[in-house]
């Protein structure tokens, strides 16, 4: 981050694809929407399209206004000096922390109707996902009421109890 020049940028992924015209058409978002954060559809490797979910974000966090994939989240650079840096406490979840903390203090998004890339799910965050889901709950339970969070934690486990 502290070397990187442009306006804008664009974590991708050892393991990710970025669709030919994904960079054009993040260029137009931002220049259109003149957003923070833009966020673009991606593919998972079996061609599922993933979209933002929408919703309140106490109960889907990052995932109201993004896919929470780094090839489907365009990211204005200055808002690190504002914000701060990636955090090492967070080894698989720390843009959805620096997201979800800039937005939470004023970072402006956009949603880019588009499909930026495509993400593989052999990944560690998918391969650990009850730690990924922990993770995320100890990143919610900063901004939301923790009881709240604790429950969506437990919601979130069994839920995914057959991927863990």
């Amino acid at each position: 981050m502290q070397r990187a020049s442009g306006d804008y940028y664009l974590v991708v992924g050892a393991d990710d694809r970025l669709d030919p015209m994904a960079i054009a058409h993040y260029k137009r978002a931002a220049a259109e929407t003149k957003a923070d954060i833009i966020c673009a559809n991606v593919y998972s490797e079996q061609h599922q399209l993933i979209q933002p979910t929408g919703g309140a974000i106490w109960h889907h966090g990052v995932q109201s206004f993004t896919t929470t994939h780094s090839v489907g989240t365009l990211i204005r650079r200055v808002l690190h000096h504002t914000y701060g840096y990636y955090s090492h406490r967070y080894p698989t979840a720390a843009d959805a922390a620096f997201i979800l903390k800039a937005t939470q203090q004023g970072a402006s998004t956009a949603r880019a109707n588009f499909v930026a890339g495509q993400y593989n799910t052999k990944g560690f965050s998918y391969r650990y996902k009850a730690a990924l889901l922990c993770e995320l709950f100890i990143i919610q339970k900063e901004f939301f009421p923790k009881w709240l969070q604790l429950l969506l934690l437990v919601y979130r486990l069994i839920k995914n109890y057959a991927q863990l």
